[in-house]
């Protein structure tokens, strides 16, 4: 069941990032919220330094990578 964007891009969803296998840009996003209709603020977790990285992005990276296929749904997330 593929969701549209704008069921991806809901707070508390986790959307997984993948370009292809052993990129290092692929990631789970975990949604924090939308600001203006436009900015998605989400987490990604970092390995190696073991913390929460924190990221502000235009709606219209997401639907770049959405038109490529490159993020699916990936669950709910704790907020």
């Amino acid at each position: 069941m593929n969701k549209s964007l704008d069921e991806l891009l809901q707070p508390g969803n986790k959307v997984r990032r993948f370009y292809n296998k052993g990129n290092p840009n692929n990631c789970v996003m975990h949604i924090r919220t939308i600001v203006d209709d436009e900015w998605i603020v989400y987490r990604v977790w970092w390995k190696g330094k073991q913390t929460w990285h924190y990221v502000i992005n235009h709606r219209y990276r997401f639907e770049l990578n959405y038109e490529k296929g490159r993020l699916s749904y990936a669950g709910r997330s704790k907020l």
